[in-house]
């Protein structure tokens, strides 16, 4: 059975993060956000040091943590099930 411990989580800051003016309607906090550099990503890897899942250009480091603890547990429920994760 895969467990957490199984698994590593790594926040970083995102050092070119898309600008929200390259979206539909970007908040104030996005753009304070942007301008404070406060964009992350998320890197998961196994305890082999494979890469299974990343996701970067996310707006404030509290969000990208409950994301990136959210595909943890995706990829610990998918692994337990039995099936192979595909990122």
């Amino acid at each position: 059975m895969f467990t957490a411990d199984d698994l590593t989580l790594t926040i970083h800051p995102d050092l070119d993060p898309m600008p929200p003016s390259d979206w539909c309607e970007p908040s104030d906090d996005d753009w304070a956000m942007y301008q404070d550099g406060d964009v992350w990503g998320y890197v998961i890897e196994d305890s082999n040091g494979n890469h299974l899942d990343s996701l970067w250009s996310m707006y404030g480091y509290d969000y990208c943590h409950e994301e990136g603890r959210a595909a943890v547990l995706a990829i610990l429920d998918q692994r337990n099930a039995g099936g192979t994760y595909a990122i």
